[in-house]
Parts: structure tokens; sequence; C-alpha cells
């Protein structure tokens, strides 16, 4: 991954963590050569952040938001108004599964 691309995810990776400070969901930021080893990265060394909610002690609901490469020529505020867009639905998907328990 480019040093120039490492940097613009670093830059949403401190966005979105200011705009939600203390979520509901775990945040994962998987982003090879940044946050994981290239190696150890998906096949397509796709970055993406992991959305982990537990509801109870027997369901924990995960989703893989991937930033794509169409997403590569954004801006850092246009990549973190869409991660949080997604953070913002997963989390609404979590609370319709919790009260309809």
């Amino acid at each position: 991954m480019k040093a120039e691309l490492r940097e613009k995810l670093a830059k949403v990776v401190k966005m979105v963590d200011k705009k939600l400070g203390n979520p509901n969901v775990d945040l994962d930021y998987c982003i090879p050569g940044m946050t994981i080893a290239e190696e150890d990265s998906m096949a397509t060394s796709e970055p993406y952040i992991l959305l982990t909610c537990t509801l109870n002690e027997d369901y924990t609901h995960t989703q893989r938001v991937p930033i794509k490469e169409n997403d590569f020529n954004k801006t850092p505020q246009e990549i973190t108004n869409l991660v949080i867009l997604f953070i913002e639905q997963f989390t609404e998907q979590c609370a319709s599964v919790e009260n309809n328990a």
C-alpha cells in the first residue's frame, strides 16, 4: 500500500475515533502495512474495518466494512463520512436484533 494512501487512512481512523468517541460497537481497523502486516492482510490487500457488537453472552454480530479502491480518490473526510454511515447502519441493525430478541 502506498504511503500516501496510508497517511489518508490514518487521518480517517483519527476522524472516525473522534466523531464516535466511545461507540457501542468495537472497531478493528485492518489496514495493510499500518494496523496489520501486509502479509497478514486478506488476499485482496483491501483495507477494511471490522465492526463487532456483542448483544448478549451468546450472540455477537460482526460486519466487515471494506474501503474499496474507488474510495481511495476521495478525501479523508468523505471516507470518514462513508464509514460513519456504515457504523450507524450497523448500530441500528444491532439494536433491532437486540429489541427483537
